[in-house]
């Protein structure tokens, strides 16, 4: 489980943006099946693998269609400018 993914929609939270959008919640935390969103906007967590990757299906608000997934990408320790 990936420690970042782990600070998700925790009073921690080291993924989402929380200063340009409203805090991400879900109502049984981060596992498949639960419910949240933030602000207005409403989603369900439909995948998620070993905390790399989370995808979520949109339900709210009406007109908006999709799923949007975050993923944590492995970077190389080097440097360069």
């Amino acid at each position: 489980m990936s420690q970042l993914f782990k600070t998700l929609a925790s009073s921690e939270d080291l993924v989402w943006l929380s200063e340009n959008w409203p805090a991400i919640k879900f109502k049984n935390g981060l596992q498949f099946g639960s419910k949240g969103g933030h602000g207005h906007i409403r989603y369900t967590i439909i995948e998620m693998s070993d905390f790399d990757d989370i995808k979520f299906q949109f339900s709210k608000p009406k007109g908006f269609i999709g799923t949007p997934e975050l993923q944590v990408l492995a970077l190389s320790g080097k440097i360069t400018e």
